[in-house]
This record gives C-alpha cells, structure tokens and sequence, in this order.
C-alpha cells in the first residue's frame, strides 16, 4: 500500500480531485494486475475530544479510510489524503509498473506506481494471535438495527479478517464468539476465539455446565481448533 498527499495552496477555493488507475504491467509484458485489484479511499478525519490524560493534540486527526469512489476535497492551506492498496492475487514474480491519475477540473497529474511481486505467498490463517475485542452490540447500535443477519455477521468477519484480525469478543458470555457455524465456516482462517466463560450453580448446575463445555470443547477439536481456543475467566476481580 502507499499514500498520496495532496497539498491545498493558501489562495484557492475547495478542490475536488478525481482519482483512477490503471493495469499494472510487468516489465516484459508477460503479465499484468488489473487495474480492479487498487483499492483506493480518501482518508476522512475524526474530531477527537479532551481525555483524562494530558496530549499534545486535540482536533480533527486523519484516520478513516472511505473506499466509496468518491473524489477527495483538498481544502486551501490543508490537505487531503488518499490511501491505496494492491492486492496482487496470483500474479507471477517480477516488477509491475502502472500509473495512478489525480484529475481536478481540466487539470490532471499522473503518479507511477512500481513495485516488485515476489514469490510466495502468505497463509490463509495469521500466525499472530491478537486478542481483539469486537462488540456486535455496539455495532448495531451506531447503524440502528435491533439484529444482525448471518450476511450482515459474515461482512463484518470477513472484514477484520482481511486485516487478520480474528473475529471474537472475550465477553461473550456462555457461547464462543463467532458461533460454532461461522467458526466451521472460517475455520481455515480464525487463529483465536474465546470458547465462553463456565456458568456456576448448584452443583448439579454446575456439573451440567460443565458437560455442556466439554460437549462444545469435542466439536472445536473436531473443527481443528483446538489450539485456537482461549478460555476467558475473569477480570478485574
């Protein structure tokens, strides 16, 4: 991936900046990328707030990137920012040359992109365990839905996926997270979920609890993931 500033000069209006790409060709013409493998997105900010803790910034702070194909605003005496990302798929070793092209009005720049395909390629499932917490909750609440569609579910998986990240939630109460079916289905790609805290009762509660883990601890090694699983206790006792 790389990034691309544009910078607003003091006396001009907003400029709005069209951007697209082109194929990416290797040097000896044996092989091209398409132009549909740059994703690209213009990095929107976010106004942050006073915290509890003394920092040295407090404002608008470029952070979100938007890949909707929308042009990107150059403000005057700022700037505006794109970010762009090749995913280079099943393309042979070798160096790619392309170009990306910057249009405002009858005014338009062109940026070579070159960079190099090396041969190998990285495993489906991360060898980094990172012990995300993604709250389906809070989710649902910024966008307003009362549930979540097993679609809706697996957009979001997929999503940190492509980032590596394992989808799961350490509070997730009695059951894993994902559920058992989105485990199976992600299975070749999940390297840590949290298998559900151990309710207690009476004893005999407790014991039928305890039957139901063991139940649910026999169908993760059947999937393969028993090395993946944490088991989640407490904290802040």
């Amino acid at each position: 991936g790389f990034q691309v500033i544009l910078l607003g000069k003091r006396d001009m209006d907003p400029v709005s900046v069209a951007v697209s790409v082109s194929d990416l060709v290797r040097e000896d013409k044996g092989a091209r990328i398409p132009a549909a493998n740059v994703a690209w997105g213009r990095v929107e900010r976010v106004t942050t707030e006073p915290p509890d803790l003394p920092v040295p910034f407090v404002g608008a702070i470029p952070d979100v990137i938007i890949e909707d194909g929308a042009p990107v605003t150059v403000p005057p005496r700022d700037f505006g920012s794109l970010f762009c990302r090749i995913r280079t798929g099943n393309a042979p070793a070798g160096r790619y040359v392309g170009k990306l092209t910057l249009t405002a009005g009858t005014f338009s720049e062109t940026i070579r992109i070159e960079f190099t395909v090396y041969d190998f390629t990285l495993p489906r499932k991360g060898s980094l365990r990172t012990a995300f917490c993604f709250f389906e909750g809070f989710y649902r609440s910024w966008y307003g839905l009362k549930t979540l569609s097993d679609a809706q579910r697996e957009g979001i998986y997929e999503f940190l996926l492509r980032y590596r990240l394992s989808p799961n939630n350490i509070y997730s109460g009695d059951s894993p997270h994902p559920d058992l079916r989105f485990l199976e289905k992600y299975r070749d790609q999940i390297n840590f979920f949290t298998v559900g805290r151990l309710r207690l009762g009476t004893d005999e509660e407790t014991q039928a609890n305890v039957g139901k883990k063991v139940e649910l601890l026999r169908k993760i090694r059947e999937l393969g993931l028993e090395d993946s699983a944490y088991f989640y206790s407490f904290d802040e006792l």
